[in-house]
């Protein structure tokens, strides 16, 4: 931050101020590496399209028809084509007991090893829940969730009717109908149509890795905005995805709301209709340990541009940063979310949208691994 207060010479100050700038710069590129825009692009698209094939479904059998809305974040993991990582968790902050999490990872392969040889060789995918950094919850005892991808090779209309279906689930033991699923396997064009065993390029570091993981553990979306309040029936679903943006101490993450409604008479009907891009500006000391930061929302998408842009007639959607929680034993205390840094997005021009704020991520961090 800039000290304002006048030096007795100006080039004393502005030297101080060089060698502050020069010295920030080159820590953030000894941990991450700048993107150009195409780079940055590319991620975001290759993300886009792989998340349009994702649903993330809460059950709460202690709460029959009750409407939920958790979200699933996604983010390439490695700079290795078709390498990717997510987390579901539930929704509901502060209000519905303890937040309950399902960690997964993505692998993609442009070509399947074909056990007959006769055969030709297609794309194959493997979705595998992490079980170490998720809580896995027996029957009956906690919301569960399950994450759905379909391979279809073809544009997906509806995800939440897979044509060609991998799921995983958070469940620890069998149920009355139910089964655990941590694995599935299948081929799928949908892997070749859609480029996700590409890479768009080979810039990404373990220290770019962290941060979405960090991102994935702090921001938490929520139904329940401060001027029109909460919606009970509202089952919307938020699938994020995590990327990093072109400067080396830049990331983004581009929130999409979807929902599926089954009116009395008629067809049930998905859609994905909006779309909040987020940019996260962060700094760091040189053990990687993160300090100040801040968040925008950014603007709308004008003149035919779909990328580093958002798109939304309506969202009525909070964000919130917030502390990362012990999964299955922890939830945000009132105290918490009220002095979180916070967005909301209600509808462009809204006079109740807030569309920036400063986040203190050593104070957030300060109780988790990552502090």
């Amino acid at each position: 931050m800039r000290d304002n207060k006048p030096s007795k010479g100006g080039r004393a100050y502005l030297g101080g101020s060089l060698v502050l700038i020069l010295a920030s710069t080159a820590q953030a590129q000894s941990l991450t590496n700048p993107l150009t825009l195409d780079q940055v692009s590319c991620d975001e698209f290759q993300l886009e399209r792989l998340e349009k094939r994702f649903v993330v479904i809460e059950e709460d059998p202690a709460a029959p028809g009750f409407a939920r809305n958790p979200s699933l974040f996604l983010w390439r993991s490695s700079s290795a084509g078709g390498v990717y990582s997510g987390l579901a968790v539930t929704g509901g902050i502060g209000l519905l007991g303890n937040e309950e999490q399902l960690a997964f990872d993505l692998f993609a392969r442009q070509f399947g090893e074909r056990l007959n040889p006769r055969r030709p060789l297609i794309p194959q995918a493997t979705l595998a829940r992490r079980s170490q950094d998720s809580n896995l919850v027996a029957p009956g005892a906690a919301p569960a969730l399950i994450v759905s991808l379909d391979l279809v090779g073809q544009p997906v209309t509806d995800p939440y009717v897979p044509t060609v279906p991998l799921v995983v689930n958070s469940l620890s033991l069998p149920g009355r109908g139910e089964q655990p699923l941590p694995a599935a396997d299948s081929v799928g064009r949908g892997i070749g149509v859609d480029g996700l065993a590409e890479s768009c390029h080979g810039q990404f570091t373990p220290f770019d890795n962290k941060i979405f993981g960090i991102i994935s553990r702090s921001l938490r979306n929520s139904e329940c905005t401060p001027k029109s309040g909460c919606h009970p029936d509202d089952d919307t679903a938020y699938n994020v995805t995590v990327l990093r943006g072109a400067d080396p101490q830049t990331y983004r993450a581009n929130v999409y709301l979807y929902s599926k409604t089954c009116p009395n008479v008629g067809p049930c009907e998905y859609s994905q209709y909006a779309k909040v891009a987020l940019e996260f500006t962060m700094t760091w000391d040189q053990n990687g340990s993160l300090g100040m930061g801040q968040v925008r929302v950014l603007p709308l998408c004008t003149g035919g541009q779909t990328s580093g842009c958002s798109n939304y007639e309506i969202a009525r959607i909070a964000m919130y940063l917030l502390p990362p929680l012990f999964a299955g034993h922890e939830q945000q205390g009132q105290d918490v979310i009220g002095a979180a840094a916070r967005l909301v997005v209600e509808f462009p021009a809204s006079p109740d949208n807030t569309l920036s704020a400063t986040v203190n991520w050593r104070d957030l961090l300060a109780n988790s691994a990552w502090n």
